[in-house]
């Protein structure tokens, strides 16, 4: 069918456009215009992915909500099949929570330990970043297949876990197979935290006092190097002194295991470790820092 005249609306630079039988509205942006390119970049950790992806379904578009029920309800059907969400009580029937608002979110369930745990946090996470891309798209008139053909998406990297976003952008050719691997990758993130945290095999603290990885700042990577080899030297001989006097039986080894796992800026790292080696590394930065009155 032919295309109606374009007329411009009252609201902007707006112009309706004829397809088939339905009429869109598009909504023309300058950044759009030939030449112009972007980079598509995605966080990690640390976000507070879940007001975001409520606000996503309840006020995004069609397209937005629907990926966020297809990948959420798929998850949720994953996370049944294992202990550890059902010994929290919750699994992962994110929509449901929003639904039921009044009852859930406003008593502070699930818990901020819960949702910031791997096995929860890495693929809603996943989930918040892919929405809010397609989201944009909605909001700019246009289609994953169209900013790439344009150019104007040159690129899509991340940092950390927002790296998997990147894969998946730079992977889709359109927007459908965009939605496709974005579920197959959701359920990939879903089986990444479950097996850390299976790995690290620790329980929940409901009370957030233990954590898998600590953040350190003000330190150069060497220092923190020679404070890391000091902590576990120190925490060996009190475990080993546990051993001998309690007969505790300890994985040595395995709990004063820890490293530098990222570097966020030049003076900015994430350690990764067992809690008590990453508590007993804390308390020696801390000592080191009243010593020199910082």
């Amino acid at each position: 069918m032919d295309k109606q005249e374009q007329v411009p609306a009252t609201e902007g630079d707006r112009v309706q456009e004829e397809q088939g039988n339905t009429v869109v509205e598009k909504v023309e942006h300058g950044f759009l215009e030939q030449g112009v390119r972007t980079i598509a970049l995605f966080g990690g950790q640390s976000n507070p992915y879940l007001k975001e992806i409520q606000y996503l379904f309840e006020n995004g578009a069609d397209e937005t909500s629907r990926f966020i029920k297809a990948s959420t309800d798929m998850l949720d059907e994953e996370a049944s099949k294992h202990e550890y969400y059902a010994k929290h009580g919750f699994g992962l029937s994110v929509t449901g929570w929003f639904s039921a608002g009044k009852s859930i979110l406003s008593k502070g369930e699930p818990s901020q330990a819960y949702l910031y745990s791997s096995p929860v946090s890495f693929p809603l996470i996943f989930v918040s970043q892919i929405a809010t891309y397609i989201e944009s798209l909605k909001r700019l008139g246009t289609t994953h297949e169209a900013v790439l053909a344009s150019g104007w998406l040159a690129g899509a990297t991340g940092h950390s876990q927002g790296i998997v976003s990147g894969v998946v952008l730079s992977m889709s050719a359109d927007d459908a197979s965009l939605v496709e691997n974005a579920i197959a990758f959701a359920k990939y993130m879903l089986y990444q935290g479950l097996r850390s945290q299976e790995t690290l095999n620790f329980t929940l603290d409901e009370k957030m006092s233990k954590s898998p990885m600590l953040s350190v700042e003000g330190l150069q990577r060497d220092q923190l190097a020679k404070l890391i080899e000091k902590t576990k030297r120190s925490l060996r001989m009190v475990l080993q002194m546990q051993q001998q006097v309690g007969g505790d039986d300890l994985d040595v080894e395995k709990i004063i295991a820890m490293d530098i796992s990222l570097r966020n800026g030049p003076s900015l790292f994430c350690v990764s470790g067992h809690p008590k080696a990453l508590n007993a590394l804390k308390e020696t930065i801390e000592k080191i820092s009243a010593a020199e009155g910082d």
